[in-house]
């Protein structure tokens, strides 16, 4: 059986100072409680900070003070028969009190990828450190497996040097090397830290030519295109929501265009050329005009091309609208509005909401309820007292071009909603 640490408690359940005892057995008094040791007394062999060398059944003893959340204070090691007051832990089995912060690695390598490598070439993987007092191993994933690496030539003829270093080099790379992906470990006595580094033929793809605006017939695809220079490239075609946000277009080429009222089926783009350089939107649902760009991709790293605009003839552009979908009502009145402007020739405009019982869009009515509406036909919807419960939509505008086409677009669905005053329930 094992020693274990005792101390005793007063009639209020306070530690009584200098009551630690060291006992195989908790005493029969209930007023002895176990002090158990916390994992930051680390057992190591290399001196960070303090190292005990005395076992716990000797004399002289070691004590460390703990903090108020039972943590060892560094700077607060003594050598003691007894421990000064209840708050002092012994340190025992050659163990030491780590004073070190938490290992960090900083690179300053693009994507953690060293790439263009030159087969025969030397190469340097340099990075930095925060830690201090630390050691540094380095990895090389050999099938699916992190295999130590050595300063030594290895049979492919790669000479490898630097492996307890922050700086790992290679001369006379091989291809394995130079296509490889490697880890480096930084270890002290707070813990430990790794990162992956990647090393490729491959150079970063360089953009030549961007993809072009295009407007389109109604109906009609749009085609995009970007020119690369670069090997092994993949494209990632995606596109930007009225908030900023990038969105990739989905493999199977359909897709919901996020916040133009994805809870339906009437805003969705289908597209084809998934992966290649040259992209087609095929069909718009609502002519909603699209900012699109590209992701270029290869072991090296990836590019992101300029955006393209798609617009259609004929029909409205939107030019502003709120960027968040929640519109927030004021909380004493419940009175707020939205605006949305666009431009085209002879605009008219319709807000409309959906409706869960016809389950379709419909007009929004002046007098919905109680709460008032106004500007129901212009690009700039008002409400008046709307209730504290609940929220109103998805309600958007439907935006048509009075030219002879009737031709639409939509803004995104957005919703009103009201939240309780200060200090009421």
């Amino acid at each position: 059986m094992q020693y274990k640490f005792y101390y005793r408690i007063d009639s209020k359940g306070n530690p009584i100072p200098g009551s630690n005892i060291r006992a195989k057995k908790k005493p029969r008094s209930q007023r002895y409680v176990e002090l158990v040791p916390t994992k930051y007394y680390t057992c190591c062999d290399i001196d960070y900070n303090y190292v005990i060398t005395a076992s716990s059944n000797r004399k002289p003893k070691y004590f460390v003070r703990l903090d108020d959340k039972n943590l060892p204070i560094n700077g607060t090691l003594i050598k003691s028969g007894r421990a000064p007051s209840y708050n002092y832990q012994i340190v025992y089995n050659a163990c030491c009190v780590c004073s070190e912060d938490y290992p960090e690695i900083i690179s300053d390598i693009p994507f953690n990828t060293v790439s263009g490598i030159v087969i025969g070439d030397e190469v340097t993987i340099s990075l930095t450190t925060t830690a201090k007092n630390y050691t540094v191993k380095w990895y090389m994933e050999i099938d699916g497996k992190d295999v130590l690496l050595e300063n030594k030539e290895y049979s492919d003829g790669t000479i490898v040097s630097g492996v307890n270093t922050l700086t790992l080099k290679f001369d006379n790379v091989s291809e394995e090397f130079a296509n490889g992906a490697f880890v480096i470990e930084i270890i002290n006595c707070a813990g430990s830290e790794s990162t992956r580094i990647n090393t490729t033929t491959d150079v970063l793809p360089e953009i030549d030519e961007d993809p072009q605006n295009r407007q389109v017939d109604v109906g009609d695809p749009a085609e995009f295109t970007v020119y690369v220079t670069g090997e092994n490239l993949e494209y990632l075609w995606f596109y930007i929501t009225p908030w900023g946000e990038k969105v990739y277009f989905s493999e199977d080429g359909e897709n919901y265009i996020y916040g133009y009222c994805d809870d339906s089926d009437f805003d969705t783009v289908t597209t084809s050329g998934y992966g290649t350089s040259s992209f087609t939107i095929t069909n718009n649902s609502h002519n909603i005009p699209l900012n699109i760009g590209v992701t270029v991709v290869n072991s090296a790293g990836e590019i992101d091309s300029e955006l393209a605009t798609l617009t259609y003839t004929g029909v409205p552009l939107i030019t502003s609208m709120p960027t968040e979908l929640n519109i927030e009502v004021d909380q004493d009145t419940g009175n707020g509005s939205i605006s949305v402007t666009a431009t085209g020739t002879d605009l008219v405009y319709s807000w409309v909401y959906w409706n869960d019982v016809t389950s379709q869009w419909e007009p929004i009515e002046s007098d919905m309820s109680g709460t008032i509406f106004t500007g129901m036909n212009t690009n700039t919807l008002t409400v008046e007292n709307w209730p504290l419960e609940g929220i109103f939509g998805p309600f958007k505008l439907v935006i048509t071009s009075d030219n002879g086409e009737g031709e639409e677009t939509n803004s995104p669905c957005y919703y009103f909603f009201r939240q309780y005053p200060e200090g009421e329930i």
